[in-house]
């Protein structure tokens, strides 16, 4: 079974999940390794599994978009208490965390599965075959005025890992057939900062330089073994663009109140779908060939925070399935670029995988030779929309870190308490008692 026109449209969506506050009106892998670095893929091919398994992948993709948004203010995507400017790529995120999951074990292993919403051979072939439908999107295609355009959807995945670690061949077998990720070979033991420009550099390639810096200074560090990395590039014409000419400055009115001054197109032939869900007005933009869509929802006045708690409570489906009205709608939508830079791992560990960021980490599947834990999972989006269509990149990267022996729990007995001495095999009360203060000795 292919993916419906539907599944489609909601994929778009996904990929560029809450891209800013807009305003309407209703009158694979790439080339070779950068930095000379040796890369050590698996020698198996890519699998072919079916494309009705696509559904899977994307119902993962849905359960973290909701759970980054249920956790914005532990991503640091909120200002003041509410979404400021912010694009996140659900997509590229679960990609990277499903990568990981397939090294997890245990309970590490089985919180990932419950954020994730699957396990790592069921997401495996359903982020596999999600992937292949994506990249199948891309591709020339002929716009109405008869012109030659392109959709551009390219996605990317690779492993940066310790020379010298014994990886489990199961690990790499499994990350090269279902995401097409090779391992490349970096020595962050002794050199951090090469092996994050190596990571920085694959990046920056395949996002056509839209991510430039993924992973800050200081992400990676001499204790590092392993970076997941997911990468995303999305470029598309609008099935009908809006006209520069009719671009005007207007007056767009902030979360925070504020009324400012903004460039805002308008077009009454630029929508294919247009309905109302609960108060939100939605409206959908086709990109060239249909394919492929931005569905814009506008709340009512001061119900900004409830449109956010409803996609958070996974409320995106019935949004997107709001827009089936074929009649004309005049749309007025701001131009706007946006970036948003986020550390996930508190927001992670909020939605139900924390223990994969401790010491008691089960990432055995990985490497038997070092204990690891994820020190680090690091996003960020970009996006720009015009007249002429929408330019959207993100990327994902999961740092794997080799943890020292755990330290011995402390219990410091630095306020009242008390205390027994009985026999053990009986546990009798032979002395029973309690401290408040033992700073008073007996007259």
């Amino acid at each position: 079974m292919e993916l419906t026109r539907r599944d489609t449209l909601r994929l778009a969506g996904l990929l560029a999940l809450l891209a800013g506050t807009p305003t309407l009106a209703a009158c694979g892998e790439g080339p070779a390794p950068t930095g000379g670095l040796d890369l050590a893929a698996a020698d198996v091919p890519r699998a072919e599994v079916d494309p009705a398994l696509a559904a899977v992948g994307a119902a993962s993709v849905h359960a973290v978009g909701a759970a980054l948004l249920t956790h914005a203010e532990e991503a640091g995507l909120t200002v003041d208490g509410r979404l400021g400017n912010t694009v996140v790529s659900p997509y590229s995120v679960a990609v990277a965390l499903a990568m990981t999951l397939a090294g997890a074990r245990g309970a590490t292993a089985a919180e990932m599965e419950a954020v994730l919403g699957g396990d790592a051979a069921a997401l495996g072939d359903g982020l596999n075959a999600l992937t292949l439908h994506v990249e199948g999107l891309a591709g020339p295609v002929t716009l109405p005025d008869g012109e030659e355009g392109e959709v551009l959807l390219a996605v990317a995945n690779r492993l940066f890992g310790q020379q010298g670690v014994t990886w489990e061949q199961a690990f790499l077998e499994a990350l090269a057939t279902s995401y097409g990720a090779g391992l490349q070979l970096a020595d962050f033991e002794a050199d951090p900062e090469a092996g994050r420009v190596a990571v920085n550099g694959w990046v920056a390639d395949r996002t056509e330089d839209r991510i430039p810096e993924l992973v800050p200074a200081g992400a990676i560090t001499a204790a590092t073994r392993l970076v997941l990395v997911n990468a995303v590039y999305f470029k598309a014409p609008w099935a009908a663009a809006f006209q520069a000419d009719a671009t005007e400055d207007g007056v767009f009115t902030t979360g925070a109140g504020e009324e400012v001054t903004v460039p805002l197109m308008s077009s009454s032939s630029v929508a294919d779908g247009h309905g109302v869900s609960d108060g939100v007005e939605v409206v959908r933009l086709p990109y060239a060939d249909g394919r492929l869509a931005m569905t814009v929802m506008l709340p009512a006045i001061g119900e900004a925070a409830a449109l956010v708690e409803r996609i958070a409570g996974g409320g995106l489906d019935e949004l997107l399935d709001a827009a089936q009205s074929a009649d004309r709608v005049k749309v007025v939508l701001p131009r706007w670029e946006t970036r948003t830079p986020a550390m996930l791992g508190d927001a992670l560990s909020a939605a139900g995988m924390p223990t994969a960021f401790t010491p008691a980490a089960d990432l055995s599947g990985m490497t038997t030779e070092v204990a690891l834990a994820i020190g680090a999972v690091v996003h960020e989006g970009w996006i720009e929309v015009t007249e002429a269509g929408t330019e959207a990149a993100a990327a994902t990267a999961v740092g794997v870190e080799a943890m020292s022996a755990m330290a011995p729990p402390s219990v410091t007995f630095d306020r009242p308490f008390a205390y027994c001495i009985h026999d053990v095999a009986h546990g009798t009360p032979v002395f029973l008692g309690w401290v408040d203060d033992p700073s008073q000795r007996p007259g």
